[in-house]
């Protein structure tokens, strides 16, 4: 990260924004069978490596008066889901990660938020709809109905929609976020 970090403000100048994107799922598993190795795998990555990212660039965000942090957690921060413990318990701390980031931070200018996606049109998104599919003996095309169903647009939002709100938040007009 330092490295990436020190290419950047090399080439392009100080950096006045990051957005932690970085995810990662595991296989659908019950709390009882869970390995603690694939606990830990998932929030090294979903959590940890925001804590990491931020210790490397905050600094001189702080110096400076001004940044904008933007974390991509998920509806699934919100509340447990059977089978999915780190995942979902890994997206909550990110979120209080970033809560507790953004009182710290704030008073120096640097605002930091997060951005929560429900279901989204991705190679993930379908990836798991095919693996539950295939669970439950149903196509593609049935299980997708099941899971848009509980979308109240009715379906799974593009890429875009993150992309859009992650644009506000790293503009000056966010300011008071």
């Amino acid at each position: 990260i330092e490295e990436t970090v020190s290419q950047v403000e090399k080439e392009l100048g100080p950096v006045s924004g990051s957005v932690f994107v970085a995810g990662v799922l595991h296989p659908a598993t019950a709390t009882e069978e869970l390995r603690v190795e694939d606990w830990e795998r998932v929030h090294d990555t979903n959590v940890v490596g925001a804590l990491r990212v931020a210790k490397t660039i905050v600094p001189q965000m702080k110096k400076r008066r001004y940044g904008r942090l933007v974390h991509i957690a998920s509806w699934w921060g919100y509340y447990g889901h059977a089978f999915f413990a780190p995942y979902g318990s890994s997206k909550a701390a990110l979120m209080s990660l970033t809560q507790s980031m953004a009182e710290e931070l704030g008073p120096t200018g640097v605002t930091v938020n997060s951005v929560s996606p429900g279901m989204i049109d991705t190679p993930m998104h379908k990836s798991a709809i095919e693996t539950e599919a295939a669970e439950r003996n149903l196509s593609f095309e049935e299980m997708q109905a099941i899971e848009w169903a509980k979308i109240p647009i009715g379906y799974a939002g593009p890429p875009a929609a993150i992309s859009d709100a992650v644009s506000f938040l790293l503009s000056r007009r966010s300011g008071y976020i």
